[in-house]
Order: C-alpha cells, then sequence, then structure tokens
C-alpha cells in the first residue's frame, strides 16, 4: 500500500472540513476525488502532505506514519502536491522553477539531466521556453511547468488538483493524455478534478465526497453507471 488514509477528520477552527475520511491508492494507480465545490477534495491533499494536521485518524505513506509530520519531511518521502493555483514562481524562468523542484533531494554532484529529458519528453513545449519567465506563460502552459516542477521531486505519488481548471477543451485533453503518460512511467496519481467523465476515463479507482464524508468509491465503470454520479457530475 503505497498510501492509506485512515478515519481521518480535520476542523478549520470551529469548522469541520472533514469527517473520518479512509481512502487509499496503490502503487502505479490512478486515484479520482470526485465532488462539488466545498465537498473537502483539496483539504484530503493538503492533509496528506502535511500542510494541515488532522484531530483524528491516520495517514501512512509507504509504510510511515505522517499525519503528524511537517510538509518539508514528507515531501522527501516521495509524495508531490501540484496545487490548484499551480503555485508557479512568476519571476523565475522556466528552468528556474524545475529546478525548486529538486530541492528535496539534490545533493552537490547529483545531476538532474535524466529529470529534465524525462520532462521535457512529456512537456516539449517547456523545453522550447524553459529561458522563458513564468509569467509570460499562457495558461496551460504553467499548469504544464507547475506538474513537471512535481515530476522533478521524483515522487512516488503525485497529487493533482484541478488540473484542467481554467483550460480550453483541447488542453484539456492534453493535460488527461499526459497523466496517463506519467502513471506510463510507474508515478502514482491521486487526481482532484472537476471533469469528472475525463477522470474516471483515466482512474484505476474513484472516490466521491459529499460535505467532507466518503459518499461513494467504486471501479470506475461502476461509478459511470451510478445515476447519482451521472445525475451530479456527468450531466445526465
Amino acid at each position: 500500500m503505497l498510501l492509506s488514509v485512515n478515519g481521518v477528520s480535520l476542523a478549520y477552527g470551529a469548522a469541520q472540513a472533514l469527517f473520518d475520511v479512509s481512502l487509499k491508492v496503490e502503487e502505479g494507480e490512478v486515484v479520482t476525488l470526485l465532488g462539488a465545490n466545498g465537498a473537502g477534495k483539496s483539504s484530503i491533499l493538503k492533509t496528506v502532505v502535511g500542510m494541515y494536521h488532522p484531530f483524528a485518524g491516520t495517514i501512512e505513506f509507504n509504510g510511515q506514519r505522517i499525519e503528524a509530520l511537517p510538509t518539508d519531511r514528507i515531501v522527501p518521502m516521495g509524495l508531490a502536491l501540484v496545487p490548484e493555483d499551480r503555485g508557479v514562481f512568476p519571476g523565475l524562468t522556466v528552468f528556474e522553477n524545475l529546478q525548486m523542484g529538486t530541492v528535496s533531494w539534490r545533493r552537490r554532484g547529483m545531476k538532474i539531466d535524466a529529470d529534465l529529458d524525462k520532462v521535457f519528453a512529456l512537456f516539449p513545449r517547456l523545453k522550447e521556453r524553459q529561458n522563458q519567465l513564468a509569467w509570460s506563460l499562457s495558461g496551460g502552459e504553467q499548469q504544464m511547468l507547475a506538474t513537471a516542477r512535481g515530476i522533478m521531486s521524483r515522487p512516488k505519488l503525485l497529487m493533482l488538483d484541478e488540473p484542467s481548471i481554467g483550460l480550453a477543451p483541447l488542453l484539456v485533453s492534453q493535460v488527461f493524455k499526459t497523466i496517463s503518460e506519467i502513471q506510463k512511467t510507474g508515478t502514482s496519481i491521486l487526481l482532484v478534478e472537476q471533469n469528472a467523465r475525463m477522470a474516471l476515463n483515466v482512474a484505476t479507482r474513484a472516490y466521491v465526497l459529499e460535505t467532507g464524508k466518503i459518499a461513494l468509491e467504486g471501479s470506475p465503470k461502476e461509478l459511470l453507471q451510478n445515476e447519482k454520479v451521472k445525475n451530479a457530475y456527468l450531466g445526465a
């Protein structure tokens, strides 16, 4: 088991955001979290990566308990989060942004050439624009950069928070094609995504969240055929 979230509850002050959430990600899987805005999807990702700490439950990553650890201890274990706002450094070049992704593992003498080759193979446009400042990139290119920077951290599990948000339909298709390509390299993915149909098409398993609770769990085929899912998320 790569990631195991067991009975996690989270509160922001007096407001509870997650209620007894349990989910898992096996090695090589793409697991999708579906749900309306405010359902708690992003809260799960931020709790896993140590930005928030639950008041109940446990989180195990690669066999180690991490729910009480800070983010800077968790990321070097092989976990990366690409946030919804992308979080690129606008005043740095594309290349410099990619270098920032290597901070958790790079030491003197360690080379990043093979890692760069890997992300440039996935995102050829970034290679063309590696000397441009990040602020000058389009929204789609910034999403590519944020994802590539996550890959540069050499994660065992890559968490993507709404990677298609604000993108044109053609770029959305490219995002999901890239997610499949990343999985083929052996990296597991935990995906939060509003585009339910596209997300289920690339997923191994999926969970549906409602008001901070797991409401449904199953294979993509099962959820695509579920009347509740079809009515709420697929426009049926």
